[in-house]
């Protein structure tokens, strides 16, 4: 289904909510006289069409170090960007990124092992004199 069927499936049930505006029924909950009305029927078949991904879901905020982050996916911007500029260290990528320091710490270990990103920010392997 491309972007543009998506949009008129969502204009048409648009069309039909406002079709119920003068519903004496009409309230936040489906009221058992929608069953039988045309219009929710309408409806309930067009939201039927489309896939569950098009579905709006509110988004995930999980607190972290003090902050508050959405979770959300890694996109292919965000890889290229650990992958060029690695060498920033975790805290700071994290930081451009806005993203926590461990989900940048996990993202860069999963990719190291993928083989994806090689090398990194060295570490000073000097031993403490005692």
């Amino acid at each position: 289904m491309t972007k543009i069927e998506k949009r008129a499936i969502i204009v048409e049930i648009g069309k039909c909510l406002d079709r119920c505006v003068g519903c004496p029924y009409r309230r936040e909950e489906v009221h058992p006289a929608c069953q039988s009305c045309q219009v929710y029927k309408m409806m309930r078949s067009l939201a039927e069409r489309l896939e569950p991904a098009q579905i709006p879901t509110a988004p995930i905020i999980s607190e972290r170090d003090g902050k508050e982050f959405i979770q959300r996916k890694w996109t292919e911007e965000e890889e290229n960007f650990l992958r060029e500029y690695a060498h920033l260290g975790t805290m700071k990528l994290a930081e451009l990124l806005g993203r926590p320091y461990c989900s940048v710490k996990g993202k860069i270990a999963y990719m190291r092992r993928k083989g994806v990103l090689l090398g990194g920010r060295k570490r000073n392997d000097r031993q403490r004199q005692v």
